[in-house]
């Protein structure tokens, strides 16, 4: 009797084959397509990395805020790398993570749009078309940005359970110390005392 044989795995790839049908998939040679198809199912970090439409956008938006200079470019790159941390830190779902997406590149948009107001103004002083359109340009961006910051404030409370009115009474809810403060200030204020700092 023999051993059942498992059919061998067809080759990948070769680097140089790749490059070869990427360069082809970007002239838009459609005969290339199934092995195209082959390439991004064999090399998934592949299709990761050209299929980032959010890295696209951000490389575009940085192009267009620091121009030519490297340095500007790597330093606005940096704080949008520490501003990108810091929002998906605490999220918990992947809509949360495309929403800080879409408030990082909001922040580099409406930054973008209060520069080009400022440089506007100092080369038109007073208030010309070119200035109302500088404005409006800025308001629409920093709508988009506001309503980001918005859609993700909502996304992160509407995961926490509902206070009960009985845990409000009992005082079993958790205070930050700024809630505490501020209760504290208006207890004092109700009073009539007068705080005491060491």
């Amino acid at each position: 009797m023999t051993a059942p044989t498992t059919p061998s795995p067809s080759p990948k790839t070769n680097p140089d084959d790749i490059m070869a049908i990427l360069e082809r998939g970007n002239r838009g040679d459609a005969s290339v397509l199934p092995q195209l198809n082959k390439v991004l199912d064999e090399h998934p970090e592949v299709a990761r990395l050209m299929g980032n439409v959010v890295n696209y956008a951000e490389q575009a938006l940085l192009t267009l805020v620091a121009g030519t200079s490297l340095t500007a470019r790597e330093a606005i790159s940096r704080e949008l790398s520490a501003l990108r941390s810091r929002l998906t830190a605490t999220a918990k779902t992947e809509l949360e993570r495309l929403v800080s997406d879409r408030i990082c590149l909001s922040w580099i948009a409406v930054s973008h749009a209060e520069v080009g107001l400022a440089e506007l103004l100092q080369k038109h002083p007073g208030y010309s078309r070119v200035v109302r359109a500088a404005e409006r340009h800025l308001d629409r961006a920093n709508v988009r940005f506001l309503a980001s910051i918005r859609a993700l404030a909502n996304l992160q409370t509407k995961g926490r359970p509902p206070l009960s009115p009985l845990d409000l009474v009992r005082g079993t809810v958790k205070e930050t110390p700024a809630e505490k403060g501020r209760r504290e200030a208006r207890r004092r204020a109700k009073t009539g005392e007068v705080a005491v700092t060491n």
